[in-house]
């Protein structure tokens, strides 16, 4: 967007995007790996979702969790060893039949906004996902009906100008992620 430089990743259309995020593969770098084995992820990337749990624990109250967007559910599996009751949304079929076999908390499959929830959070999360979506206002709009009253969402977006950006680009088009 010209006008408050809000960056978003290339739309694809539905199938594209289905068969993206429904490829393992999508899961096998930046630290992670394809079988969700949390003890083989990249200390850093522990660390990351700390200092985000860390954040969420000193800034928000209540224990109810929604992440959206989850990927490989290390944001919901270390929050709940601090005492939240999770759950994910995920667009990859191969997410929301997996990593809910190995974890146990349950993974929402789609788009939130087409996801016909039983309740509300007092929590939701949308680390490094608003940014991928068609309608970003459509999404945090469904956030806000989500929330019970007092309710928090956390987002985080990146920084695409930043030095860390601009090296994970040239990784990617080089194919050399890991």
């Amino acid at each position: 967007c010209y006008h408050c430089e809000y960056v978003c990743t290339p739309i694809a259309a539905a199938a594209e995007t289905s068969a993206l995020y429904d490829n393992p593969e999508y899961f096998d770098g930046w630290g992670c790996n394809l079988e969700f084995d949390y003890d083989r992820f990249e200390p850093a990337v522990h660390q990351q979702v700390r200092d985000y749990l860390d954040f969420i624990g000193k800034h928000t109250e209540g224990k109810s969790l929604l992440d959206v967007g989850t990927g490989s559910g290390l944001l919901p599996q270390m929050a709940r060893t601090r005492g939240y009751e999770v759950e994910g949304t995920d667009l990859s079929k191969h997410v929301s039949e997996n990593v809910p076999a190995k974890t146990g908390f349950p993974i929402h499959h789609g788009a939130i906004e087409d996801i016909d929830f039983k309740r509300k959070y007092d929590l939701i999360t949308m680390l490094h996902v608003l940014e991928h979506t068609s309608d970003p206002l459509s999404t945090l709009k469904r956030c806000k009906e989500l929330l019970n009253e007092g309710g928090f969402a956390v987002v985080v977006v990146p920084n695409y100008q930043s030095l860390d950006s601009r090296i994970k680009d040239l990784l990617s088009a080089f194919k050399l992620k890991s």
